[in-house]
């Protein structure tokens, strides 16, 4: 009998309690984590740079809030591997989504690509460039052949 019981007391965790001075430094860090995200929005470092500190930054916060308010720091196994395997399948998602966007080409309001309305001969909607845009907002009226 006194095996089952080691058995029960292994499966359930007691809960750790984390002092103030350690939730403090958290959201100290938290917080410069902000100051630093709001810092690096108004420099512009070109391209990608901008997008990928911003969610190193948004990962990094993401990462203190998870590990020590939600104590995933102190839980078990099985918690460890449900968040990895979370993790891994929306990694995949985001980049099977990145993946299809970038490798498509433009698609027009009727379906077709660029390359195949103009093959087939399909009008693509409204012309864009600026030779073709009216600047005078005022109505066009059609005038009979006497020019009323």
């Amino acid at each position: 009998m006194r095996h089952t019981e080691d058995k029960i007391d292994e499966t359930h965790h007691a809960h750790h309690i984390i002092s103030v001075k350690t939730y403090t430094i958290v959201f100290i860090a938290l917080l410069v984590l902000t100051v630093v995200t709001v810092a690096v929005a108004y420099y512009n470092f070109g391209g990608l740079i901008n997008l990928v500190l911003a969610l190193g930054i948004a990962t990094c916060k993401a990462v203190l809030v998870a590990l020590w308010f939600m104590h995933v720091r102190y839980s078990g196994r099985l918690i460890h591997v449900i968040i990895f395997a979370s993790l891994l399948f929306l990694t995949l998602l985001i980049f099977g989504t990145l993946m299809d966007v970038y490798t498509r080409t433009t698609v027009t309001p009727g379906g077709y690509t660029e390359e195949s309305a103009v093959s087939v001969g399909i009008d693509s909607g409204p012309a864009t460039d600026s030779s073709s845009t009216r600047e005078d907002p005022t109505p066009v009226t059609s005038q009979d052949s006497t020019g009323q």
